[in-house]
């Protein structure tokens, strides 16, 4: 709790019982110009002024923001270029819109100054994250132990094969029900669609456990009573409760982030709001530790090593234990990463698994289909190498050995980064004094990485409004120019995975159907925000005709 919050909830102990409205009046006119006078204190005294729009007190430059946060902050470094600042609430960021001055940032080295991406918040430490997990942990020591097992597991060899299978399984799946829906003629939605094959994709592929957020989805939308799924009423029980209270979890956040604890607390409405949110963290944090629990106990039932799951609850579960499967785990020679996890540090990595790894894929999956929609010429050039490799066989399952020779679609998923950015911004916080972009800066000053902006840059990218997938084929891209899951040691760890399940998707869609736009001149229907959301995406889907 910080000071200004520890005054303002003991404030009414010492209020003088006499006070009327007027006195009231004039307390709170004082304090609006106290906070208005410091605020514009810290504003003209600040180190290296930049330039940026002006900034107004409690609402910082937000008002600025036309279209969004990814995309207001675009037209931004149009106006004012590569470096420049905004102020969020009270606090200044400085963007960077050049790939070299973000050179620092991406580091790889363990010894790097730029591995928190914030520092300690209130509102996170009150949330239950702010010192758990990989996302959100600005404790460095315990982010480094977290990072460590969920590496090891996202890149073992085990665990990959399973997302690959998991993939094609989901696909089919999903592939039956959007078949059945045009023999209903119904419109295709593709963003929930893909929304939830992800959610039902990331839950397995962590858990081991089944979930239904597919079936679910299509029983709901589908007006054939005759041909609906039979789903268990308590798998739908628990499939719909876990995925709301995880979308909960995350609309709750920035009442966390951007709110002080004062008037989290007292203020009427809000309050409620904020009781509400600790309940649904409470309920999460003890469901995914009961699975946790669960799983514990299962893996100490089961006595051979070969019949134990891939998923990554049990590999970070047996990790450094006399159950650690060696082809998948080193032992760490480092005596901090030689201890086994405990259950709470698992469920922290498990939720942040969750969080990070439900909407990403879904969301670029959505934007890559409509560029390919809206590009003949790209999806000739697609279908020639799908066909080089396929032939006429469109039912084939995707193997490891053909995600390498797909160039070209590899080319598109990196032209569809570029263009829109899943996540268009990254913050970081420095540890240390350093200079950045030819200027010093003091420890916790907070950068914002725009990978939109690099990515629009005409430093690097020759018409960088046109979508154009050739320009990947020749290897020409500038370092840090091109930035899909991140970079240096806070690299997304699923990364591996995510570009499996985007090549299989695009080759199990494509080689097959032909994908035309409802609305071919309508642009994309998408929220720009800390992360590009697709909101709609309705396309027919009908077999290939050539």
């Amino acid at each position: 709790m910080t000071l200004t919050s520890i005054i303002l909830t003991n404030f009414i102990n010492f209020i003088p019982i006499f006070w009327g409205i007027h006195d009231w009046l004039k307390f709170i006119l004082t304090c609006i110009i106290i906070y208005i006078a410091n605020f514009y204190f810290k504003y003209y005294t600040r180190i290296n002024p930049l330039p940026g729009p002006f900034p107004i007190p409690i609402i910082g430059t937000l008002y600025t923001l036309k279209g969004g946060i990814g995309n207001g902050i675009l037209l931004l470094q149009k106006q004012y270029g590569e470096i420049f600042e905004i102020w969020h609430l009270s606090n200044r960021r400085i963007i960077l819109g050049n790939a070299e001055y973000i050179d620092k940032l991406l580091t790889p080295s363990t010894k790097s100054k730029y591995l928190k991406r914030n520092i300690e918040n209130e509102g996170l430490i009150e949330l239950g994250i702010n010192f758990q997990g990989i996302l959100q942990n600005c404790d460095i020591n315990t982010w480094r132990f977290n990072k460590h097992f969920i590496n090891q597991a996202m890149l073992s060899p085990s665990f990959n094969n399973k997302s690959f299978d998991l993939t094609h399984k989901l696909w089919y799946e999903m592939e039956n029900y959007l078949n059945l829906l045009n023999n209903e003629n119904l419109l295709i939605d593709l963003s929930p669609w893909m929304h939830r094959y992800s959610t039902d994709m990331i839950v397995e592929v962590i858990t081991g456990k089944r979930s239904y957020s597919l079936p679910i989805y299509y029983n709901k939308i589908s007006k054939n009573e005759d041909i609906k799924e039979e789903i268990p009423s308590i798998a739908i029980k628990e499939s719909e409760e876990l995925i709301f209270r995880l979308h909960k979890f995350l609309r709750n956040l920035p009442l966390f982030v951007f709110s002080s604890y004062w008037l989290r607390h007292y203020v009427p409405i809000i309050k409620n709001k904020t009781k509400e949110a600790l309940n649904n963290r409470d309920w999460l944090f003890q469901r995914i530790l009961t699975i946790v629990k669960e799983r514990r106990k299962e893996i100490e039932e089961i006595h051979d090593n070969k019949l134990l799951n891939n998923d990554m609850l049990t590999l970070l579960i047996i990790a450094n234990t006399e159950r650690d499967i060696k082809e998948n785990y080193s032992k760490s020679n480092e005596e901090k990463f030689s201890r086994p996890m405990t259950d709470q540090e698992i469920m922290s990595v498990i939720l942040d698994s969750f969080i990070g790894g439900s909407d990403t894929t879904s969301h670029f999956m959505c934007f890559i289909v409509y560029r390919i929609a809206k590009n003949s010429k790209v999806l000739n050039r697609l279908r020639e190498e799908l066909d080089s490799i396929y032939g006429q066989n469109r039912t084939r399952q995707v193997t490891p050995e053909d995600l390498i020779k797909l160039k070209y679609t590899e080319a598109i998923i990196k032209e569809t980064a570029r263009i829109l950015p899943v996540s268009p911004i990254i913050l970081r916080f420095n540890s240390e004094d350093d200079e950045i972009a030819g200027y010093k800066w003091p420890r916790n000053t907070a950068f914002t990485m725009h990978f939109a902006g690099i990515h629009h840059n005409k430093r690097y990218w020759k018409d960088p409004e046109e979508f154009n997938p050739d320009r990947f084929m020749f290897n020409e891209e500038i370092k840090n120019s091109l930035i899909i899951f991140g970079g240096g040691l806070r690299a997304c760890p699923a990364r591996r995975m995510s570009m499996i399940v985007l090549k299989c998707l695009i080759v199990l869609i494509f080689r097959k159907y032909d994908i035309e736009l409802i609305d071919k001149d309508a642009p994309l229907d998408y929220s720009s925000t800390i992360i590009n959301t697709c909101n709609k995406l309705y396309i027919k889907m009908n077999p290939r005709k050539d």
